[in-house]
């Protein structure tokens, strides 16, 4: 029977049956989409990394160039996995990340010390790298004697003219006691022994802030690894000591005294998942042609 559109008596049973049809369609699409939404962003890691396990390396500024080099390499591969290497937190910071557990592997700029070991921590190394004596781009010296650069950085030499050079004052950029490049110079450098550096004399608390001044400052002189010299964007240009060039074949040969050796630290029991997957790329043919392009000097594992 047909309902005068007039009519406003009560609606039917079907009538309220369609109206609770239509009300839940909405709502279970609705609620499809939100599933879809959230199965979305399960299978792409939120967002953050595109789904892949992130591993994050953090520590000495002293191999933090070569270290993302090859973290760039690794990432490439279809791993699952995204190695991560932030800014530098010192030797310190990265064995403090790893006791703590914030972060399963470190990377350190020297052999641990027997105070670091008793925490139950292990080093490997994976290269040795020099350390150099650069000047800023506009400086024209090659090559200084021991002599020369003690009393350069003890202020008893301000300007380049002394040594042969344009007249320009010396901007004398040092590293903190206890620094790796530091205690290096100091272990063969008989006149760096003394930790009082030319008044005015700038610190630079990292590998990078060290760059960076370098860079910053043209009549400039300091030191850091060999690496970090050679990594893009870097002005300074690196000098002899005592006439001897700062090369791998040098120093392994004995004839240049200054090398450090690069590493990473990790909680004692051994390495697994991400971490154990990055440093078995480090020691890998690829890994170790990186290094040695860099100007390191790729160590067997051990």
């Amino acid at each position: 029977m047909r309902r005068n559109p007039n009519d406003m008596r009560s609606p039917t049973a079907r009538d309220v049956l369609a109206g609770r049809r239509n009300r839940i369609r909405p709502a279970a699409i609705g609620l499809a989409v939100l599933g879809l939404a959230m199965l979305w962003m399960a299978c792409s890691g939120s967002g953050d990394g595109g789904g892949r396990e992130q591993l994050v390396v953090p520590g000495t500024g002293s191999c933090e160039s070569v270290l993302k080099q090859l973290a760039e390499a690794f990432n490439q591969k279809d791993s699952g996995i995204e190695a991560i290497i932030p800014a530098s937190t010192g030797t310190s910071g990265g064995i403090q990340s790893v006791v703590s557990g914030e972060s399963p592997l470190g990377r350190v700029g020297r052999p641990l010390k027997e105070e670091e070991k008793a925490k139950g921590l292990t080093f490997v190394a994976f290269a040795q790298d020099l350390v150099v004596f650069a000047v800023g781009e506009s400086v024209e010296v090659e090559s200084l004697t021991t002599s020369q650069l003690g009393a350069i950085f003890k202020g008893e030499i301000t300007n380049w003219r002394d040594l042969g050079a344009t007249d320009a004052p010396i901007r004398v950029v040092g590293r903190q006691p206890g620094e790796a490049s530091r205690e290096e110079i100091a272990k063969h450098l008989e006149t760096f022994r003394d930790e009082t550096y030319a008044q005015g004399a700038k610190i630079a608390f990292h590998d990078g802030e060290m760059a960076d001044l370098l860079n910053k400052y043209p009549t400039s002189i300091g030191f850091l690894p060999n690496s970090l010299v050679r990594a893009p964007g870097n002005k300074m240009r690196v000098v002899a000591l005592d006439g001897v060039a700062p090369t791998v074949e040098n120093a392994i040969s004995g004839k240049y005294p200054l090398m450090t050796t690069a590493g990473f630290v990790y909680k004692n029991g051994g390495l697994s998942g991400a971490a154990r997957a990055f440093v078995d790329f480090v020691f890998s043919d690829a890994g170790r042609r990186i290094m040695s392009e860099a100007g390191m000097a790729p160590v067997a594992r051990r």
